[in-house]
Protein backbone atom coordinates (compact mmCIF):
# COMPACT_ATOMS: atom_id res chain seq x y z
CA UNK A 1 0.00 0.00 0.00
CA UNK A 2 1.27 3.60 -1.03
CA UNK A 3 2.40 5.71 1.54
CA UNK A 4 0.71 8.71 0.75
CA UNK A 5 -2.64 9.27 -1.69
CA UNK A 6 -2.23 12.71 -3.65
CA UNK A 7 -4.94 14.83 -5.41
CA UNK A 8 -4.96 15.44 -9.36
CA UNK A 9 -5.15 18.97 -10.53
CA UNK A 10 -8.39 18.35 -12.05
CA UNK A 11 -9.84 18.05 -8.69
CA UNK A 12 -8.38 21.15 -7.27
CA UNK A 13 -10.32 22.46 -10.40
CA UNK A 14 -13.73 21.37 -10.06
CA UNK A 15 -13.59 22.34 -6.61
CA UNK A 16 -12.91 26.04 -7.22
CA UNK A 17 -15.54 25.86 -10.57
CA UNK A 18 -18.71 24.45 -7.94
CA UNK A 19 -17.76 26.98 -5.13
CA UNK A 20 -16.51 30.05 -7.03
CA UNK A 21 -17.89 29.50 -10.57
CA UNK A 22 -20.84 27.08 -9.65
CA UNK A 23 -20.68 25.49 -12.65
CA UNK A 24 -21.41 22.35 -11.48
CA UNK A 25 -23.81 20.91 -8.61
CA UNK A 26 -21.52 18.17 -7.34
CA UNK A 27 -18.33 15.69 -8.15
CA UNK A 28 -17.68 12.57 -7.09
CA UNK A 29 -14.09 11.59 -6.53
CA UNK A 30 -12.15 8.00 -6.52
CA UNK A 31 -9.27 6.80 -5.83
CA UNK A 32 -7.04 5.55 -9.27
CA UNK A 33 -4.87 3.13 -8.95
CA UNK A 34 -4.54 3.03 -5.65
CA UNK A 35 -2.26 6.41 -5.28
CA UNK A 36 -4.07 9.20 -6.58
CA UNK A 37 -7.75 11.14 -6.31
CA UNK A 38 -9.27 11.54 -9.41
CA UNK A 39 -12.53 13.14 -11.06
CA UNK A 40 -14.86 10.44 -11.87
CA UNK A 41 -17.95 12.48 -12.89
CA UNK A 42 -19.48 15.52 -12.59
CA UNK A 43 -23.19 16.52 -11.69
CA UNK A 44 -24.88 19.35 -13.97
CA UNK A 45 -26.28 22.18 -12.21
CA UNK A 46 -29.44 21.77 -12.34
CA UNK A 47 -28.87 18.17 -10.77
CA UNK A 48 -30.68 17.09 -7.60
CA UNK A 49 -29.25 15.52 -4.56
CA UNK A 50 -31.01 12.01 -5.13
CA UNK A 51 -28.93 12.19 -8.49
CA UNK A 52 -25.90 12.92 -6.15
CA UNK A 53 -26.41 9.85 -3.81
CA UNK A 54 -27.22 7.98 -7.25
CA UNK A 55 -23.93 8.19 -8.63
CA UNK A 56 -21.98 8.62 -5.41
CA UNK A 57 -23.26 4.99 -5.14
CA UNK A 58 -22.76 3.85 -8.83
CA UNK A 59 -19.58 2.36 -8.54
CA UNK A 60 -21.12 -0.96 -6.58
CA UNK A 61 -21.77 -2.67 -3.32
CA UNK A 62 -17.55 -2.41 -2.55
CA UNK A 63 -16.72 0.46 -3.96
CA UNK A 64 -15.71 3.64 -1.66
CA UNK A 65 -16.19 7.15 -3.39
CA UNK A 66 -15.80 10.76 -1.97
CA UNK A 67 -18.12 13.55 -3.09
CA UNK A 68 -18.36 17.16 -3.35
CA UNK A 69 -21.74 18.52 -3.10
CA UNK A 70 -23.29 21.88 -3.43
CA UNK A 71 -26.27 22.41 -1.40
CA UNK A 72 -28.61 25.57 -2.01
CA UNK A 73 -31.34 26.33 0.75
CA UNK A 74 -33.26 29.53 1.32
CA UNK A 75 -32.92 30.87 4.86
CA UNK A 76 -34.96 33.52 6.46
CA UNK A 77 -33.32 35.22 9.30
CA UNK A 78 -35.54 35.41 12.71
CA UNK A 79 -37.18 39.05 12.67
CA UNK A 80 -36.84 39.78 9.32
CA UNK A 81 -39.91 38.66 6.22
CA UNK A 82 -37.46 38.00 3.46
CA UNK A 83 -35.67 34.64 2.77
CA UNK A 84 -32.33 34.53 1.50
CA UNK A 85 -30.80 32.05 -0.73
CA UNK A 86 -27.83 30.26 1.56
CA UNK A 87 -25.10 27.44 -0.33
CA UNK A 88 -23.27 25.22 1.38
CA UNK A 89 -20.32 22.92 0.52
CA UNK A 90 -20.51 19.19 1.81
CA UNK A 91 -17.09 17.03 1.33
CA UNK A 92 -18.49 13.18 1.73
CA UNK A 93 -16.73 10.15 2.27
CA UNK A 94 -18.64 6.75 0.97
CA UNK A 95 -17.34 3.75 2.28
CA UNK A 96 -20.32 1.09 2.78
CA UNK A 97 -20.20 -1.94 5.16
CA UNK A 98 -19.71 -4.35 1.58
CA UNK A 99 -16.50 -2.73 0.67
CA UNK A 100 -13.47 -4.51 2.02
CA UNK A 101 -11.58 -3.28 4.82
CA UNK A 102 -8.10 -2.22 2.61
CA UNK A 103 -10.26 0.43 0.25
CA UNK A 104 -12.24 1.49 3.64
CA UNK A 105 -8.40 2.33 5.37
CA UNK A 106 -7.24 3.60 1.89
CA UNK A 107 -10.53 6.31 1.70
CA UNK A 108 -9.95 6.83 6.01
CA UNK A 109 -6.62 8.23 5.30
Amino acid sequence: MASGVTVADACKKIHEEIKRDKKHRYAIFYIKDGKQIDVELIGARNEEYEDFLTNLQAGGAGECRYGLFDFEYMHQCQGTSESSKKQKLFLISWCPDTASVKKKMVYAR
